[in-house]
């Protein structure tokens, strides 16, 4: 058995065939511990009222995170960053609201990112 510069184990040529099971689990158990979970989407908030804030609320996929996980926001494109802003808050392991802003009415498309490591 060896490990890859990052530590993921794999098996050599000359490891005997009956090892192959625990090389598949110590390699899953290595992905596991390391690679973390996230979910993203994108959601379109509808600003009525100019230099006031809406939100959208989203639910993450059942299961997928174990404690609230950092979410991250961006504006899409055709949204104009300067006059626009986004974020996220009420952040669980469920889900979280997605806020929008923008000196002007109408619809932001905003893009989002959970991650749990």
């Amino acid at each position: 058995m060896a490990n890859t510069a990052r530590g993921y184990p794999y098996p050599l040529s000359s490891d005997p065939v009956a090892q192959g099971a625990t090389a598949i689990q110590n390699l899953a158990q290595a992905v596991n511990d390391r690679a973390g979970v996230a979910a993203s989407g994108t959601v379109t908030i509808q600003v009525t009222t100019a230099n006031t804030a809406a939100s959208v609320s989203v639910v993450f996929p059942a299961g997928r995170f174990t404690a609230a996980p950092v979410v991250l926001t961006t504006l899409q494109a055709g949204t104009n960053p300067f006059n626009n802003a986004s974020n996220a808050g009420n952040v669980t392991a469920n889900g979280a609201t997605i806020y929008a802003n923008g000196t002007a009415s109408g619809g932001k498309a905003v893009g989002w990112l959970a991650v749990q490591v």
